[in-house]
């Protein structure tokens, strides 16, 4: 018998956080069980998400800053 397991890992660090084998788990389910959700990632902790965030800033900040949109004077 073939069974379809739905491993959830993070986004940020990559560990996996959860299996499930019910079916493929909606946002309700995983914020149940204690996982930070975005409209499409998943985290394993608010430290995590703080820290993608941050980089998630710098990287649009840096991407601006050589073409010319932010000027440092």
């Amino acid at each position: 018998m073939i069974q379809r397991w739905y491993e959830v890992t993070c986004d940020y660090c990559g560990c996996g956080i959860n299996h499930y084998a019910v079916g493929k788990p909606t946002r309700e389910m995983l914020e149940e069980d204690g996982i930070v959700c975005t409209a499409t990632k998943q985290f394993c902790s608010d430290e995590c998400y703080a820290n993608w965030q941050h980089d998630r800033l710098e990287r649009q900040h840096m991407n601006l800053y050589p073409n010319g949109l932010i000027n440092h004077k």
